[in-house]
């Protein structure tokens, strides 16, 4: 991905602000950004109040810690947003208007220059911190900085998309079924997820033999 890469050589000078834990590799943290990402994506659909408090909790706390820590070390700190104190209702409005958006943005990412100006944007607005862990291979975390929770999830993504920008342009699909989000170059290829893989599209060949009669 030509334009991805001239991103990441821009961005290469920039200082390593952050050092991973001894035994924590820069991948595994793209592999939890990546899976925290498309439990939102394929999951929020289905949640309130309180399952979006669980995820914010958890998997995406457990990322945005790393930033914390070395905000902590500079004596700096953000007061985070309560969500007890916000209307369910206004919660789910949100959650619905964060999905919309974040699967508006992967709609893009396919497209290399269209990803590599998601990436200078995410960058810019200091949802992504660079870091590097104890073997030196460079990597990115999130900054849990930005406020709105679309925020949120395209930071996870634009952690994964700068370590295998490949896989974005190559695997990367949202069914138009179902909104389901994967990286599988085969549901890219049939069109739809494995969700609806064995649907038999009208107007195609039936490829099911005759059953031998009294069957």
């Amino acid at each position: 991905m030509n334009a991805i890469q001239t991103a990441e050589g821009a961005i290469s000078d920039l200082d390593t602000i952050l050092t991973l834990p001894r035994g924590l590799s820069a991948m595994s943290i793209a592999n939890e950004a990546r899976d925290a990402a498309l439990s939102f994506i394929n999951e929020s659909g289905y949640w309130g109040k309180a399952q979006l408090a669980l995820w914010l909790m958890g998997p995406y706390e457990h990322l945005t810690r790393h930033a914390a820590a070395g905000r902590a070390r500079q004596g700096s700190s953000r007061k985070p947003v309560m969500l007890r104190d916000i209307d369910a209702r206004v919660v789910d409005r949100v959650i619905a208007a964060a999905r919309e958006e974040v699967l508006a943005t992967l709609t893009r990412l396919s497209d290399a220059h269209l990803a590599t100006e998601f990436v200078y944007g995410t960058l810019a607005s200091g949802a992504v911190m660079r870091c590097e862990d104890a073997r030196h291979a460079v990597g990115w975390v999130p900054t849990g900085e930005p406020r709105r929770l679309a925020d949120h999830v395209l930071s996870l993504f634009a952690v994964d998309l700068l370590c295998r920008p490949e896989d974005y342009e190559l695997e990367l699909f949202v069914c138009p079924v179902c909104e389901m989000v994967s990286f599988d170059a085969g549901a890219r290829e049939r069109g739809v997820c494995f969700h609806h893989s064995s649907i038999v599209t009208i107007g195609e060949p039936c490829t099911v033999p005759d059953l031998p009669e009294g069957a």
